[in-house]
């Protein structure tokens, strides 16, 4: 019966002694006998593993045994082999032989064990993983609710620990949830479905232990649990994610807002936005409609490179102004090509309703590149119409001031000039009276006009400070000079000190700071009647700042305490009984103080009625570089060394030959260019130290030439470019210093102020200066003052060279004859721009040969045209009637002293003709024929290349030359295929 047991099993005495045992006793302790049983005990480790000794534990379970009749224990065994072996051991009390005995019953649970450790490893493992989870996680059941936990669970809702947590699980939930629903019952009902389906999720609102709302979602999941299922509830806090929602619903509408508030700016402000991508394709933002009448999505296109595309959809090259569409072309290709650093363009739009064409500018600058070209540019659009049209009124305004400026300052330079002039030894004294009368009138207007002509400047924001070194003393003595014979005129004395602290050479604007005395002067000297006038310099601090203190005081009539703040006022003039019978504008204090403010310095005045007044006039000039003050005085003249390289650019042939002949004077071989075009190719080639440039040029004007020489390379940012123009308007110095010129020069040239722009702008170093006399300007002789030609004004223009002068007389019958018909042509054709520039030209030139007559009245034309509307039939009568006059004057001229060639002859035709170069000949045939047929404005920058390479062709030659000259292009285009032909008979 013991080895059917199917446990191991052995009989004890109580002394310990082996009885028997059974089959499974020796398999599982590995005895080889009964016999080898007896030795158990010897078998036995010396300690358990929780540290009892062996022995010690039998004797204690064994006297359990027969005490209570059983015990059960697990002890450990080491086998024969070596193995450790477990075992659960039973030992229940028996009788054996009239006595009690034990038997031992043994079971093996090593396999048991071994599951048991790697259940338990498992257990482990998931224990770390799940308090390594960065979500709470809990086990939940129906009944108990939270069964378990991992780590984040109560460091989530603020437990101190997980047996906490665990035990008020439900009551880190609100009575209620944000629906109403008992949280109770809800997430019981949860937990049912969860289990029911294997899986849910939704959001839920519990608490923290301190109460406060704790937003979560909850994800639940069936698992198996311990032998059970249960719920597995990952819980992830939606408290910052909430935040960021509710940051990005705030963001969100701050963007509305802020949209709504730019859209409102946008329609405000006239702006729209644009986008161009892919080099064509082109986006405006909604205002596109508001402010031309085009919905988006007609306007798609920029037009360069697909140009298929019709109305509608547009291409924005198709809604602009027809005289806008190359410039703005242009204006792209040169941001495109890197000439400008972003892209900027004032066009004209044609609105879609009302077909007007409105004023815009537009700028924008790429936000990508790819192989060097823009691939997306964003920019925005301003209707800028209205600030156009007041700037035409305002332009109207300062035409008609220069205008009038023009027409009244030229007469009265010739009175005051003639008077200076006239002989007045016999008259008798009521003449001289009357004549000196006309002259101090005379020189009152005049002042009178520069007074309202300068405060129309600084009105428009047009005057500007250019500060150079100069010499302060040498200023003050000139202005002491002329101011102090004015005072001596009027029995006064006149006195001046200049203090010796106070610098020679100072950094500042001298021709502004010259008015701003010499206003001061006038005024003391107008007012007082007798006494003295003093101007006295100082060089004083205040407030840490250093000034120059130029200080005027008299012993006038001085100014009543309460009228004091009003004296600055513009056109107001105090006490009018006091002031009867001297005349003024009222400007002359209020232009000296804008000029100090502009200067950032103060003005101040102390008057006693009746007893004279104190200016003080306060300005932060530093001192100057004592070796660059080197203004040349107009008693030392210019002249150039070697190496000095002066471009002068003009369209026409005798504006080119008068300044390369005034030039020479300083030693100077000057190189021409006739267009914009042959300019930029010259400077290429050549370094300048000096360029004039011509502003009004038929193709690229002179701003435009600029700003691409400027473009070149570092030598042409710096290098001084002087502007070379007949245009006298209020205005247009300001206007060529905004595009990058350095200076101005005025047509028809003066000696002295050419004389000082080359002392001012030729590199120091590459000049002398000699005392030689510059000359004076022309002294008119009263037999030329009625004549349409004055013949002493214009041989000074052509500096004083009477042989220049006659080339250039014929050069004004060859090249402006036709003149006349070609205005009258061109506005014909609605060609307004041509016709302005003939005007303009036609302007310049007559008035180099003293044409005045003739070019006032080619000024007015221009004037009229350049408001783009044509000439009436009154102006164009009297500009023909000038014109005629003048002409009838060189037939006389031609018979007194007969010109070169003959009048009307070609200037060529004396000269030896260079030998044709047929190779030549034919490429710019083929180069010229095409541009002639489509009557393109780029024929004309060909003019060099005709004079030089098709001239020798004889006749025909200078006949296509003078017909591309007067863009004659049709007939210019017959000439030269009659050119072509005889090359081709002479040459098959």
């Amino acid at each position: 019966m013991l080895d059917a047991i199917p446990l191991a099993c052995s009989l004890w005495d109580r002394h310990d002694t082996f009885i028997d045992c059974n089959q499974e006793a020796l398999r599982l302790y590995e005895m080889p006998s009964k016999q080898a049983f007896s030795s158990f005990l010897k078998r036995m480790p010396g300690y358990q593993p929780d540290g009892t000794p062996s022995t010690e534990l039998i004797k204690e379970m064994a006297a359990a045994a027969y005490k209570d009749g059983s015990t059960t224990f697990e002890l450990m065994y080491q086998t024969l082999s070596g193995k450790q072996l477990c075992v659960e051991t039973t030992f229940v009390r028996v009788p054996w032989k009239n006595k009690s005995c034990l038997a031992a019953y043994a079971r093996d649970l090593t396999q048991i064990k071994k599951t048991e450790r790697l259940a338990q490893e498992a257990d482990e493992r998931t224990r770390i993983m799940l308090d390594a989870m960065p979500l709470a996680c809990v086990f939940l059941n129906e009944q108990d609710g939270a069964i378990d936990c991992n780590a984040e669970a109560p460091r989530l809702f603020g437990a101190h620990s997980k047996q906490e947590f665990l035990e008020r699980y439900y009551d880190y939930m609100p009575e209620l949830q944000p629906d109403g629903l008992s949280s109770l019952a809800e997430m019981r009902r949860r937990i049912r479905l969860a289990l029911k389906t294997g899986y849910g999720r939704s959001q839920w609102m519990h608490l923290t232990a301190l109460g406060e709302k704790l937003p979560v979602e909850v994800i639940m999941v069936r698992v198996e649990w311990n032998g059970i299922f249960c719920i597995a509830a990952y819980i992830r806090d939606l408290r910052t994610l909430y935040k960021k929602e509710k940051e990005v619903q705030k963001a969100e509408q701050e963007i509305l807002l802020k949209k709504r508030h730019l859209d409102i700016m946008a329609d405000i402000s006239k702006f729209v936005y644009w986008e161009l991508s892919g080099e064509d394709n082109i986006v405006f933002s909604s205002q596109f409609e508001t402010q031309f009448g085009y919905k988006t999505e007609e306007v798609r296109a920029l037009g360069l490179l697909d140009r298929t595309i019709r109305y509608p959809p547009s291409r924005w090259i198709d809604i602009l102004h027809p005289e806008d569409y190359e410039r703005n072309l242009r204006e792209i290709d040169d941001y495109y090509c890197g000439v400008t650093n972003h892209y900027r363009s004032e066009v004209r739009i044609r609105h879609k309703i009302t077909g007007e064409y409105l004023w815009a500018v537009s700028s924008g600058i790429a936000t990508e590149w790819k192989d060097g070209k823009p691939v997306v540019i964003i920019g925005g659009l301003f209707n800028i119409d209205d600030i156009k049209r007041t700037e035409s009124a305002a332009n109207a305004k300062t035409q008609f001031l220069a205008s009038m400026s023009h027409e009244i300052r030229t007469p009265m330079n010739a009175i005051i000039g003639m008077s200076d002039l006239m002989r007045t030894d016999n008259f008798d004294e009521q003449q001289k009276e009357f004549f000196s009368d006309i002259k101090k009138m005379s020189k009152a207007l005049l002042q009178i006009i520069n007074d309202i002509l300068d405060f129309s400047k600084i009105e428009a924001g047009k005057m500007h400070l250019l500060p150079v070194n100069f010499n302060l003393p040498e200023l003050l003595n000139n202005i002491v000079s002329m101011y102090g014979f004015a005072a001596r005129s009027k029995e006064l004395d006149f006195e001046f000190g200049i203090d010796a602290d106070v610098p020679s050479v100072i950094y500042g604007d001298d021709i502004r700071i010259r008015q701003i005395i010499t206003n001061l002067l006038s005024n003391s000297i107008k007012y007082t009647r007798k006494g003295a006038v003093c101007l006295r310099v100082k060089y004083i601090r205040e407030n840490g700042v250093n000034y120059t203190a130029f200080i005027v005081e008299d012993t006038g009539i001085g100014i009543r305490k309460e009228d004091v703040s009003k004296i600055f006022d513009t056109f107001e003039q105090l006490d009018a009984w006091q002031n009867r019978g001297i005349s003024g504008t009222g400007l002359g204090l209020s232009i000296t103080k804008r000029l100090v403010e502009m200067m950032n310095g103060r003005i101040d005045v102390k008057s006693e009625y009746g007893n004279g007044s104190l200016f003080t006039v306060l300005l932060p000039l530093r001192e100057g570089d004592a070796s660059s003050a080197g203004e040349i005085t107009a008693s030392a003249c210019v002249t150039a060394k070697d190496g000095v390289n002066v471009l002068v650019v003009d369209d026409s042939a005798i504006n080119i030959k008068v300044a390369a002949a005034y030039l020479e004077k300083h030693h100077i071989k000057a190189d021409t260019a006739g267009n914009g075009l042959d300019a930029i190719k010259k400077t290429k080639q050549k370094r300048y130290h000096l360029i004039f440039m011509d502003h009004m040029m038929p193709g690229m004007d002179g701003l435009e030439a600029v700003r691409r020489i400027r473009a070149l390379d570092d030598w042409y940012k710096t290098s001084p470019i002087i502007a070379l123009t007949a245009n006298a308007v209020s205005g247009a110095k300001e206007m060529f210093f905004e595009n990058k010129m350095d200076d101005f020069l005025s047509k028809p040239i003066d000696v002295k102020e050419l004389n000082r722009l080359l002392a001012k702008w030729l590199p120091p170093d590459m000049i002398s200066k000699s005392t030689e006399e510059t000359r004076d300007s022309v002294r008119f002789r009263a037999a030329d003052r009625d004549s349409p030609i004055d013949k002493a004004l214009g041989i000074h223009y052509a500096a004083d060279d009477e042989a220049l002068y006659t080339e250039l007389l014929q050069d004004f019958s060859s090249a402006h004859r036709q003149d006349i018909q070609k205005i009258q042509t061109a506005m014909d054709s609605g060609d307004l721009r041509l016709a302005r520039l003939i005007a303009h030209s036609l302007k310049s030139s007559a008035a180099l040969i003293g044409g005045k007559t003739l070019s006032a009245a080619a000024q007015a034309a221009e004037t009229s045209l350049s408001g783009e509307r044509i000439l009436s039939t009154r102006e164009m009568d009297r500009l023909k009637a000038e014109f005629d006059a003048m002409i009838a004057q060189l037939g006389q001229i031609m018979e007194e002293q007969p010109l070169k060639g003959s009048f009307g002859a070609s200037p060529s035709s004396e000269k030896p003709r260079a030998a044709l170069d047929r190779t030549r000949s034919f490429a710019l045939i083929e180069k010229l024929m095409p541009l002639l047929k489509i009557s393109s404005t780029a024929a004309f920058d060909l003019k060099d290349d005709i004079r030089e390479i098709l001239t020798p062709v004889g006749e025909d030659g200078e006949a296509l030359l003078a017909l591309v000259a007067d863009f004659e292009f049709e007939k210019a285009a017959v000439v030269l295929e009659k050119i072509r032909e005889t090359l081709r008979r002479e040459n098959p």
